[in-house]
């Protein structure tokens, strides 16, 4: 199995690489609730890592993070064994404050032409990157995590391991 440093580098990279999250929480009837989201993070370290995503703040998922910040996030990929576990409390924070990260989403997703036409209007009518903290109603949440876990694939023994990047 690699070294610890390795396992966080590579766990790290992971994140960067991937767009797509499910965050998952409590709702107001007591009932877990997920939903996938766009994020991006600014990623020091997994000691310091912030993870962001956005929302409407006429969805279920914003009222009830508003009442209950306890979150957990699941990024997985469909072309390798890895994904990344994450609990922790999900914050309402202004633009301004992961304005210089949304812009290096902002840029990825450009690059990506499935991911252009989601925010070209496919699914929403409008972009929302570009409508935060207007009057359409969109926020941002910034999840501060408390534990991460790291799911990879060690190649040379053929085996799944599992490692806590934060406890």
């Amino acid at each position: 199995m690699p070294d610890q440093n390795q396992i966080v580098t590579e766990g790290m990279d992971f994140l960067r690489s991937q767009l797509i999250a499910v965050v998952s929480w409590v709702n107001a009837t007591g009932r877990p609730s997920s939903a996938t989201v766009f994020y991006w993070m600014h990623d020091h370290n997994p000691k310091d890592m912030d993870l962001y995503f956005v929302t409407r703040r006429s969805s279920r998922k914003y009222e009830d993070l508003l009442r209950n910040k306890d979150v957990a996030v699941v990024i997985g990929t469909e072309f390798a064994p890895q994904s990344m576990q994450i609990q922790g409390q999900a914050e309402m924070v202004s633009a301004a404050d992961a304005v210089d990260d949304l812009k290096a989403l902002m840029a990825r997703l450009g690059t990506r032409p499935s991911h252009q036409r989601i925010y070209a209007g496919a699914f929403f009518p409008k972009n929302p990157f570009s409508l935060i903290d207007s009057e359409a109603g969109f926020a941002i949440f910034r999840v501060k995590p408390s534990w991460i876990r790291y799911m990879g694939f060690d190649k040379d023994r053929n085996e799944l391991f599992y490692q806590d990047l934060m406890a």
